[in-house]
């Protein structure tokens, strides 16, 4: 049995430059890990295929499950384990950590706004008047 692992990005083709070059995956069965991790990159497509695992081991179904070495920062991470033989990984970027702006201490006051206004109008009238 062929045991592999994609990992998918939903970040806008990585519009604000936050994805990482590479991750680390880790393949367990029954939760103990087994082989080596793998990196996945874009030079693998962000994919990697274990081969020849046996799918039951004394008449038990063996478990195989794929894990992030790492969390992404600024991501949430979903796995799609349905299909049996090839596990999703889908890390979708946080809108949270991208919409707000940074605070710069301007609140527009809009008093102030219009009381230089005035100011400004009564003094282009005292002018136009001494003229």
């Amino acid at each position: 049995m062929d045991i592999s692992v994609t990992k998918y990005w939903k970040d806008n083709q990585d519009k604000h430059n936050t994805r990482p070059t590479s991750i680390k995956v880790q393949l367990y069965a029954d939760g103990k890990k087994s082989d080596e991790a793998v990196e996945l990159n874009e030079g693998n497509r962000w994919t990697c295929t274990w081969n020849k695992f046996v799918k039951k081991e004394n008449g038990k179904t063996i478990d195989y499950t794929v894990k992030e070495i790492r969390k992404v920062p600024g991501y949430t991470k979903s796995v799609n384990d349905t299909n049996i033989g090839h596990i999703i990984i889908t890390n979708t970027l946080n809108n949270k950590s991208h919409n707000s702006l940074p605070n710069t201490g301007e609140k527009n006051d809009i008093l102030l706004f219009i009381s230089e206004l005035v100011i400004l109008m009564i003094s282009a009238i005292v002018i136009w008047y001494v003229k």
